[in-house]
């Protein structure tokens, strides 16, 4: 087709099938690829962490839009070295970076796992990390704090009135 060459691909999964899910890491671990035929992008693989959330604002980088918009994510081309990501998984908050996951139930101290080595979640390292579980958590309260007060008061997005 004509547009073929002028096209940007995402190509991405929502979640796992639940039958494959059988430990942290193959809950959330979904691919993206980002194909441009005119090569607008360097060919190339990156394993940093990275959620949806991310993509709107790659796509703005990929296509050098400098536009003002309401996701929380960061474009995954970004030289940003350190990346995070947050999720819901079961009762607890997540925040997930490149070697930890800090869940926090608001209700009991956090749990720190290194889900790579890991994935089952069986060695608690709270105790062994507080610095991380720490700083871990700071962001992650500050998140959820950040995005409840955002849908709250209707400030994710709101139509010109």
């Amino acid at each position: 087709e004509p547009w073929f060459g002028n096209t940007l691909f995402i190509i991405t999964a929502d979640h796992t099938l639940y039958n494959s899910r059988d430990n942290f890491y193959s809950s959330f671990h979904s691919p993206l690829l980002i194909y441009t035929p005119s090569g607008i992008i360097n060919q190339g693989k990156n394993t940093a962490i990275a959620s949806h959330a991310d993509i709107l604002p790659t796509i703005l980088d990929i296509l050098q839009i400098p536009a003002v918009h309401s996701s929380m994510g960061i474009s995954v081309l970004s030289p940003k070295s350190q990346r995070y990501c947050f999720e819901k998984y079961g009762n607890d908050y997540c925040i997930i970076d490149n070697q930890y996951v800090l869940l926090n139930d608001l209700e009991h101290q956090p749990k720190l796992y290194n889900y790579r080595a890991d994935p089952s979640l069986k060695d608690n390292l709270a105790e062994k990390y507080p610095d991380i579980v720490s700083d871990m958590n700071i962001k992650l309260l500050s998140y959820i704090e950040a995005t409840t007060n955002a849908i709250a008061k209707d400030k994710i997005y709101a139509e010109e009135r």
